[in-house]
């Protein structure tokens, strides 16, 4: 047997009942007898009506309704009736009044059962609209989680790639690009190089333009050169001295096999000589040239001209004459190489102490940025030495 239940109080309702007309199907919903009742029944084409049904708020009153055959099919019939009581008379005077209450009641009864109707079915309807609105977020949501995992699945594969080329592109490039650090790294030390002649040269140049400025006339201008003239000769004494100095020194600790001089065997005089007097020059651009050509030669008989410039007063003169004693490697250099190392300019104590170690082989541990203490205790270790080993480094012994 098929039960149901009532969409209003939720009561079982047998398949039977509502073919005996216990309970009825009201616009397609199952309504139990009591239910019915407390809405005030009425029913539908096609529904059948309860055995007996008495109209709410009615009951003993003047009315009553008659119940339909049994669905046995029995011709029994209930019909009572009800006489007005003298309270309900006297209650009515007129016999109408009475029953114009109960129409009243009964219509109220039937239009709140018609509004609790449509409130259920606007609720079944909003909770249509609800449960339809329901499936369409949650497809909107699964679209969207979907769409997010297609593009974080994209993007990760793509950041991957990325990550790779950027990878391998490192790998190609890092090689020639460390090469062309280095040759920019070479050049650059060349610019530099070349820099330092060339504000080697604007400053002569702007001294000599001062100076001539300041001569103000012929006879100031001749004794300028009068005065060149006498400190040129008085360098070339004092570089005869030191020659001859270092010669003695040489004879006295055992000598050399002949000696240096600036003629060649056959008594001419060597091309080198022609850059002598630009070593005393007002122009430091000059000096600075006559320097390296003479260091260029790799003749070891320039060292006895090229030893006074280490005291010049251009920076780059005295430091293109460290480097180029040190390309000659000649050992009469040392001492001067030594005084050196107590110059002003950081730059010149670096060039003279890196002669002094390729040429001698020794390390005193000398830094030319070091402290002054420091460099004076180094200075006084390399002239301890050359005091003590000097003359054996000499001769070679």
């Amino acid at each position: 047997m098929e039960i149901h239940f009532c969409d209003i109080c939720n009561e079982s309702v047998p398949d039977s009942d509502l073919q005996a007309g216990l309970a009825y199907r009201r616009k397609g919903r199952v309504v139990c007898l009591s239910c019915d009742v407390a809405m005030g029944g009425g029913s539908e084409e096609g529904d059948a009506p309860p055995d007996t049904a008495t109209v709410p708020g009615a009951a003993g009153g003047p009315f009553s309704v008659e119940a339909p055959p049994p669905a046995s099919g029995t011709l029994s019939s209930v019909q009572p009736t009800t006489e007005p009581t003298p309270a309900v008379a006297s209650q009515a005077p007129g016999g109408g009044s009475g029953t114009g209450g109960v129409v009243v009641g009964m219509l109220a009864l039937a239009f709140s059962g018609l509004g609790l109707w449509a409130l259920l079915d606007r609720v079944e309807a909003l909770g249509a609209e609800h449960r339809a609105g329901l499936g369409a977020l949650e497809a909107d949501q699964r679209e969207a989680r979907r769409v997010h995992d297609t593009f974080v699945a994209g993007m990760g594969e793509r950041i991957l790639r990325a990550q790779q080329e950027v990878h391998e592109k490192e790998v190609t490039l890092r090689v020639p690009l460390r090469e062309e650090i280095q040759s920019l790294r070479a050049d650059l030390a060349l610019s530099v190089g070349r820099e330092a002649v060339a504000a080697g040269e604007m400053r002569a140049l702007r001294g000599e333009l001062d100076a001539q400025k300041e001569a103000g006339g012929k006879q100031l201008q001749g004794f300028q050169d009068t005065l060149i003239e006498v400190e040129k000769n008085l360098s070339f004494y004092k570089n005869r001295v030191i020659e001859l100095e270092e010669s003695l020194r040489v004879l006295s600790a055992g000598g050399l096999a002949g000696g240096s001089g600036d003629t060649t065997p056959s008594g001419k005089t060597k091309a080198w000589t022609t850059h002598l007097p630009d070593l005393q020059h007002a122009n430091g651009g000059l000096r600075l040239e006559a320097v390296y050509a003479l260091g260029e030669t790799g003749d070891s008989d320039v060292v006895p001209h090229l030893t006074p410039m280490l005291l010049d007063e251009d920076l780059f003169v005295r430091m293109a004459t460290a480097r180029m004693l040190d390309d000659l490697g000649v050992k009469s250099a040392v001492p001067a190489l030594i005084e050196a190392l107590d110059d002003v300019q950081g730059a010149v104590r670096e060039a003279a102490v890196v002669a002094l170690r390729r040429i001698t082989g020794e390390d005193m541990g000398f830094n030319p940025v070091g402290s002054d203490v420091d460099r004076a205790k180094r200075l006084k270790a390399w002239r301890d030495w050359w005091k003590r080993k000097g003359d054996d480094f000499l001769t070679g012994r």
